[in-house]
């Protein structure tokens, strides 16, 4: 399905509203296992785009602090609900932040940095599924903010759609969504000050139902 850009914001809002809706109470994703396993102790967790707020919820209940961050209401409002139900161990909140507006997110990256300075704990800003749903301009916007205000030591685990996934069949396709080139977007996060511990691509990351999409996986730390 062919989205003109001046449609994006409505047409994404819509799906991913119902989305949320209909979709509750998932298990944390595999790379949200991946990332609990590497990060253990000492560490606040930004899961920006959280979606239906299946890996914040994991790594609270794991004993992590989390920020779950979307703009979608009707995940914001299901997620918190969740959490006074389900997380008993780490702390977990859930705020409504639009990418668009850099005042919100750099407002709760000081937050969470002022927390994680006093704490003595190191921050991960986690990107499941979110990049290839945003534009570029947007994209550039969301990395201009985290590079801008998380400080030397942070980490940066993001994984996306490459390029290579644009021809294969999708579960979901009445929405936008972009197919990232691997190569500009590891140059656009290392000109910002991110140092690549690990990079790699492929399938078999994130199956669901019929769908085994071409993926990829970024960890890297702030300089």
């Amino acid at each position: 399905m062919k989205v003109k850009p001046e449609n994006i914001t409505a047409i994404n809002s819509e799906h991913w509203e119902k989305f949320y809706e209909n979709n509750r109470n998932l298990s944390e994703s595999t790379f949200c296992t991946e990332v609990r396993h590497r990060f253990q102790g000492d560490f606040i967790i930004i899961d920006i785009g959280c979606g239906s707020g299946r890996d914040s919820l994991s790594f609270a209940v794991a004993g992590l602090d989390v920020f779950g961050i979307d703009r979608s209401y009707e995940a914001i409002s299901a997620n918190t609900k969740l959490a006074g139900e389900r997380v008993t161990k780490g702390k977990l909140s859930f705020e409504r932040i639009d990418l668009g507006d850099e005042s919100g997110l750099k407002s709760l990256l000081e937050r969470a940095v002022k927390q994680a300075e006093t704490e003595r704990k190191k921050v991960v800003l986690y990107l499941r599924f979110l990049l290839h749903a945003i534009d570029e301009e947007t994209e550039g916007v969301l990395l201009d903010t985290l590079a801008n205000n998380a400080p030397s030591g942070s980490y940066f685990a993001a994984e996306f759609r490459t390029s290579e996934d644009a021809d294969k069949s999708k579960t979901y396709d009445d929405h936008y969504r972009r197919f990232i080139c691997t190569d500009d977007f590891l140059e656009a996060i290392k000109v910002r000050g991110f140092s690549i511990s690990e990079f790699y691509k492929g399938t078999g990351l994130s199956i669901y139902k019929e769908e085994d999409p071409f993926l990829a996986r970024v960890i890297a730390e702030k300089l």
